[in-house]
């Protein structure tokens, strides 16, 4: 299911987004009805250990 939520609301629901997103939602955050960012679940294979250092703030699938 695709949610789609105002940057204000966004953050007061950040942990519920992340939530969602979890459990395979697609959270969407928009600005004035624009799309402008998403909130996804890292794949469980372990790769997110990697992000933790410093430094490596974007995944690099993630990188524009």
């Amino acid at each position: 299911m695709t949610i789609c939520v105002e940057i204000a609301e966004a953050a007061e629901r950040l942990e519920e987004l992340i939530d969602l997103a979890l459990r395979d939602d697609e959270v969407v955050s928009c600005r004035e009805g624009n799309p402008v960012a998403v909130i996804v679940a890292i794949a469980k294979t372990g790769q997110g250990n990697s992000y933790r250092s410093v430094g490596n703030q974007t995944p690099p699938n993630l990188a524009a």
